[in-house]
């Protein structure tokens, strides 16, 4: 199952936030440079379906790399860049969560 059906079946996203998830997920540790209607966006999904997203920082850039709901999470990678998705996960210093009701104000993630 590629990554936009798994969002929407398995999270229940709209066709829309699926393709503006998978934006970010694309872009890597080019997050920052994202139109900013996609940023924020991503906490308008947040609210709309109920998930968080984790993001990782490295260098002071943002990458999205996971989806969570209460009972499960997905590791969130470009299908043609998962050496480069894993390299930048490996080498985090800090990783923070975008959750429901967060006002685009990121959590800091202990234990991940």
């Amino acid at each position: 199952m590629d990554l936009k059906n798994r969002l929407i079946n398995q999270y229940g996203l709209s066709i829309s936030a699926a393709i503006d998830v998978i934006t970010a997920v694309k872009a890597l540790d080019k997050y920052d440079m994202l139109p900013t209607a996609i940023k924020d966006n991503m906490q308008v999904i947040c609210d709309q379906f109920n998930v968080g997203f984790d993001f990782s920082q490295r260098r002071g850039k943002l990458f999205l790399f996971g989806i969570v709901t209460s009972y499960q999470t997905t590791y969130l990678y470009p299908e043609d860049r998962l050496a480069d998705s894993q390299k930048l996960l490996k080498n985090n210093k800090k990783t923070f969560r975008l959750s429901p009701g967060g006002k685009n104000i990121f959590e800091v993630i202990k234990g991940l």
